[in-house]
C-alpha cells in the first residue's frame, strides 16, 4: 500500500467540466501529485487552468490521447507512470449526438481498453474510477444490471450504443 507522501494521481477527460472540477478538488490534498493527461489541442487550455491553481507545481500535464495505445505516450513516459502512479480516474468521455459512431467508439470504448491497460502496468495501483453514464442502459428500463447491457433492448442514438 503506498503512503499518503507517494499519493500519484493520472486524470484523462481533460477539458470536460467533471474532470476539471475532480483536479480541483484533488489538489486540496497537499500530499497528491496530478498527473493530466491532455489532447495536444487543449494544451493551452490546459496551462491556463493549471495555473489558476494554488498547487499548480503538483500537477503535470502529459500531452497524449486515450484513443492511442499507450495513451501515444512514450515508452519511458509509460514507464515512468507504471511505477509511480497509485489512483487513475478514467473521464475521457465522448457524448456530442453529432458524432461519427466510430469516433465515440474509440474514445468510449477503446478510450478505456488503454486506461485499463495503463491501469495493468501501474505497479503501485490502488484505485482506478471509471467515470460512465447510465445512458448506457439504452432503451432498459427499472432495475439494469450489468448483464443488461448487451444491447438486446436497442439503443436511441449512437451516444447511448
Amino acid at each position: 500500500m503506498t503512503t499518503r507522501a507517494g499519493r500519484h494521481i493520472l486524470v484523462t477527460g481533460f477539458p470536460s467540466f467533471l474532470a476539471r472540477r475532480l483536479i480541483s478538488t484533488l489538489c486540496e490534498d497537499p500530499m497528491a501529485r496530478v498527473t493530466v493527461l491532455v489532447q495536444e489541442r487543449f494544451l493551452a487550455e490546459a496551462e491556463v487552468a493549471r495555473n489558476q491553481l494554488s498547487s499548480l507545481g503538483r500537477v503535470e500535464l502529459l500531452a497524449g490521447d486515450v484513443v492511442k495505445i499507450d495513451f501515444g505516450l512514450s515508452g519511458a513516459e509509460i514507464e515512468r507512470l507504471a511505477n509511480s502512479v497509485d489512483e487513475i480516474y478514467h473521464f475521457a468521455a465522448d457524448s456530442f449526438f453529432g458524432e461519427t459512431r466510430r469516433r465515440l467508439f474509440d474514445v468510449n470504448v477503446t478510450g478505456t481498453m488503454h486506461a485499463l491497460d495503463i491501469a495493468r502496468l501501474a505497479k503501485r495501483l490502488r484505485r482506478f474510477v471509471h467515470l460512465s453514464s447510465i445512458v448506457v442502459a439504452g432503451r432498459r428500463t427499472g432495475r439494469v444490471m450489468e448483464g443488461d447491457l448487451d444491447g438486446r433492448y436497442g439503443f436511441h442514438n449512437a451516444v447511448e450504443e
